[in-house]
């Protein structure tokens, strides 16, 4: 009973964004228990949400070889292959699962994370409709769907993907991000604000979100605000998201017209879905990120 207790405090903690908190618990079981499919799967997908993706593939690819028939969480594992640009990698994982498992929404979202790595965005949007048909309640799918779409400048699909995502997973907050994404793209940078704080109030650990607000309060003339949540941001993740937060924070004072919009998305290169694509365009991160499970 008590073996339960702490798997569920553990997966608890996950499901509420206290990644390092889950990887602590979790990391703490029995070994016999600690090296199985499901709780590494876990461990890895707290790495994947702090964005640190050599962690995650790390940990994911010990589940591939301990459990290599394990479809579950494989989707996360692609999204880390796609963050960590490792298309040999990806292409490997992609032909396994849909040769493994055709009516797996996690096999088309493999093979769509590894075509828009190659950047055949057009292939890689027919693999997560295709996931989306598999499984029409899968969160995750219309997200990675719509920052696809995002690259194609299909701004109104990629609105839908995103709302779909919520609908059907309120709890989704990558989907939420990309709303964000889209309005700050538009300029609108009010609605930005409000959809960037519904992702940030399902995960309050992001210092990614917390300066991707900061960057859109800058941009409404709320200096305060927005030095106010880099703080924050540094406060969560002394490194800064990877040193790009600091990047950001270092910009604050440049007028708007000097600060690449290319600079401010890199910031978010988690994730929820095709964030470090996006830079070149315009995630995920959190392409997206987090998982269509919490």
């Amino acid at each position: 009973m008590s073996l339960l207790r702490e798997m569920g405090k553990g997966y608890l903690a996950l499901c509420s964004y206290n990644c390092k908190e889950a990887i602590n618990i979790l990391s703490h079981l029995p070994s016999h228990h600690y090296n199985t499919g499901w709780v590494l799967c876990q461990i890895g997908r707290a790495y994947f949400e702090l964005s640190e993706y050599m962690q995650a593939e790390r940990i994911f690819s010990e589940v591939r070889r301990i459990e290599n028939y394990r479809v579950e969480g494989m989707e996360i594992y692609s999204t880390t292959l796609w963050h960590l640009q490792k298309d040999v990698a990806l292409s490997v994982l992609s032909k396994d699962l849909t040769d493994m498992d055709k009516n797996s929404p996690e096999a088309w979202c493999a093979a769509g994370n590894c075509f828009s790595l190659q950047r055949e965005h057009d292939i890689a949007i027919k693999f997560f409709q295709r996931a989306i048909q598999v499984d029409p309640n899968y969160a995750y799918a219309y997200t990675l769907l719509g920052h696809e779409f995002v690259l194609t400048e299909e701004l109104d699909k990629a609105l839908a993907c995103f709302r779909n995502a919520i609908r059907v997973n309120p709890r989704h907050y990558n989907a939420w991000y990309g709303l964000g994404m889209i309005y700050y793209k538009q300029e609108k940078f009010s609605l930005a604000e409000m959809h960037f704080q519904k992702a940030l109030d399902i995960n309050p650990q992001s210092s990614v979100l917390l300066c991707h607000i900061g960057v859109v309060y800058k941009k409404l003339g709320q200096t305060h605000l927005a030095l106010m949540n880099f703080s924050w941001a540094m406060d969560l993740d002394p490194k800064g998201a990877n040193n790009q937060i600091k990047e950001a924070i270092d910009k604050r004072y440049l007028p708007d017209d000097e600060e690449p919009i290319t600079q401010e998305e890199q910031i978010m290169g988690t994730d929820e879905s095709q964030e470090s694509s996006m830079t070149d365009a315009d995630d995920t991160q959190l392409h997206a990120a987090e998982s269509d499970e919490f």
